[in-house]
């Protein structure tokens, strides 16, 4: 440690003692990016693996609803019957999407933070109404550089879907006629496409987001030396340090 006067510029590591009160705070280096990539990465594995089960669910739902419309009579009894073929369609095939989806969110979250809870992020503060506190977060030059980091995203996005676009405009089903099956098969492909090229640029920006969230949080953790200084008197002197 530097053992010249202390100008009061924080430019020391944080210790243990100030990284814990960070936890306990919520302060912790985490980024939205990363959950978004693993999320799509598992719905993109669910689909490869479920997708036919899906498609077949659906077409012979639709295929026995057809099949009924000549003697369909619309009565309570007949709304409620396929109103529950359709409920257990959705809980067969939708639910352990759903689930899978939640499941790898959750972990995506707290592999962040090492599953550590803040309970003082969660405590009711008033501070966090104050309109003028909000305004100052509004307008701050955190708050433009983030608004500055989801526009690129948003472009990075568009842009892909634009190439996306590009690659699929000299597909046949646009210039000849097509059966339905070739049309949602090639919807299909066009959306696995797409989520594949935007799964990779997640993957990227996730990373390089992460890597930021940890130096800020870092940086905004840093102490001056008279700050260490008397952490470590106030810890000499406390018999249970």
């Amino acid at each position: 440690m530097p053992q010249d006067s202390d100008t009061g510029e924080k430019t020391e590591e944080p210790t243990g003692k100030k990284l814990s009160e960070a936890v306990s705070r919520g302060n912790i280096a985490k980024s939205a990016d990363i959950n978004t990539a693993a999320l799509l990465a598992v719905a993109l594995l669910l689909l490869s693996l479920m997708g036919g089960k899906v498609w077949e669910g659906l077409r012979g739902y639709l295929v026995h609803i057809y099949a009924d419309l000549g003697s369909l009579k619309m009565t309570t009894t007949s709304i409620q019957r396929y109103l529950g073929e359709f409920l257990e369609l959705l809980g067969d095939l939708v639910l352990p999407f759903l689930l899978g989806v939640m499941f790898v969110g959750f972990l995506a979250a707290g592999t962040q933070v090492k599953f550590q809870f803040s309970p003082q992020a969660v405590e009711w503060n008033l501070n966090k109404f104050n309109p003028i506190n909000g305004l100052k977060r509004i307008f701050s030059w955190k708050s433009w550089g983030e608004f500055l980091i989801n526009m690129t995203k948003l472009m990075v996005v568009v842009g892909l879907l634009m190439n996306v676009v590009w690659n699929v405009i000299d597909h046949p089903v646009f210039h000849h006629p097509s059966y339905l099956g070739q049309v949602l098969n090639f919807m299909t492909e066009a959306a696995l496409m797409l989520l594949k090229k935007v799964l990779i640029a997640m993957i990227v920006i996730g990373a390089l987001d992460y890597a930021y969230q940890w130096w800020r949080t870092r940086d905004g953790l840093k102490m001056s030396i008279k700050d260490v200084k008397d952490e470590q008197k106030s810890q000499d002197g406390d018999p249970h340090s």
